[in-house]
């Protein structure tokens, strides 16, 4: 008679090596079990410690696109069922831990830590720095870039900052799993700065303007002051119809206010002065008529206002087309009682405003000259 003796036994899990996987790759892990009566896939299952809610059924432990929060301690659990003879049955479990240590790029962040980092121009001895967060493995090499241009090193310094400052800097980090970046927006503010502007000349009763070139950042706020307690804002100054009274000294004003990251707030002005002349036509002054004895000398002087002064003059008399003098002053000597009547002074400036075409000028002003006798005059 023979006997046949079969020898049954619980399950055996091979040991694990540490598993480091690459963040975002596909991990795949295979639990080799071994027992009598060997276990079935739904004998087979993975947990994860300090996880209640993770449970995978199956001998193979599968986590498409891994993160670094998945890293952890998983375990795999083997069960079969012992059913010796004449006994009762007996389920045999066994586990076994695996690290699973996930590998990733450096989480990279800069200090100071604003974005846009807000600077203005002469601030001093600007440091940025470029750290990581995170990192597995946690060597980190760190570099910047700037214009196209690598610079070594996890700080970049500012020596003095310029307007050509601003840009996007970029920190990059580097471990053996690959390279990240982060980008620092660097915003360069400024003080107004104000373009000379030469005297400016314009002509009487014309619409004239006047323009601020303000050259900042954040864009500034410009104000205008002169004579007459104008008081204007914007950029241009603005005459509609100029008259002698706009002559004199305005005051352009720009302000602005700079907010550099981590600083108090810097508020900038600046100021110039802009001479403003009018110019106009000779204005001829009333003449009061005249009386003067026949034979004495006839002296008049053409009284005039004008800018720029008058350079022409000319006397002519009215109803007599053959009289002319060329002067400011008409001078007739032994004068006679037939050239009694309107005489009448012509003064011609010449006006060269800024930016305009050069004009001419004229006014006009009549006097009546009475020639009389002597005798008459002292009876009078």
């Amino acid at each position: 008679m023979f006997v046949f003796l079969y020898f049954v036994n619980g399950p055996e899990i091979q040991p694990f090596t540490k598993q480091q996987p690459v963040e975002g790759s596909r991990f795949v892990l295979s639990c080799f079990v071994s027992g009598k009566p060997a276990p079935t896939s739904q004998q087979i299952w993975w947990t994860r410690q300090n996880d209640n809610t993770f449970r995978q059924q199956g001998n193979q432990l599968v986590i498409d696109n891994i993160q670094k929060e998945q890293s952890g301690i998983y375990t795999c659990h083997a069960q079969n069922t012992l059913t010796p003879s004449g006994q009762s049955s007996i389920n045999k479990t066994a586990t076994k831990d695996v690290e699973v240590d996930v590998l990733y790029k450096p989480v990279l962040t800069t200090s100071p830590n604003f974005n846009p980092l807000i600077l203005y121009v002469g601030q001093q001895n600007v440091q940025m720095t470029c750290s990581s967060t995170q990192a597995n493995p946690s060597s980190v090499e760190y570099w910047w870039t700037y214009n196209k241009q690598n610079y070594n090193g996890p700080v970049y310094n500012l020596q003095t900052v310029t307007k050509t400052s601003g840009g996007n800097y970029i920190c990059n980090g580097r471990n053996t799993v690959g390279t990240s970046s982060c980008t620092v927006s660097v915003v360069v503010q400024y003080g107004p700065t104000i373009d000379p502007v030469s005297p400016q000349k314009f002509i009487a009763g014309r619409y004239t303007s006047v323009s601020c070139v303000v050259n900042s950042y954040p864009v500034a706020d410009i104000t205008w002051s002169g004579p007459n307690n104008l008081q204007q804002t914007g950029q241009i100054l603005i005459f509609k119809t100029t008259t002698k009274s706009h002559r004199g000294i305005y005051n352009c004003t720009a302000t602005n206010k700079l907010t550099p990251s981590g600083h108090s707030v810097l508020n900038k002005q600046q100021q110039i002065n802009v001479d403003i002349d009018i110019l106009y036509r000779p204005e001829i002054m009333d003449i009061p008529s005249l009386s003067i004895v026949e034979g004495e000398i006839l002296t008049l002087t053409c009284p005039t206002r004008a800018n720029p002064t008058a350079h022409s003059y000319k006397w002519t008399k009215i109803g007599d087309n053959t009289f002319q003098q060329l002067s400011k002053t008409l001078v007739i000597t032994n004068i006679r009682r037939t050239q009694s009547g309107k005489y009448k002074c012509t003064a011609i400036n010449t006006m060269t405003p800024t930016n305009g075409q050069t004009e001419t000028g004229e006014g006009h002003g009549e006097v009546t000259v009475n020639v009389k006798l002597e005798d008459f005059l002292n009876n009078k």
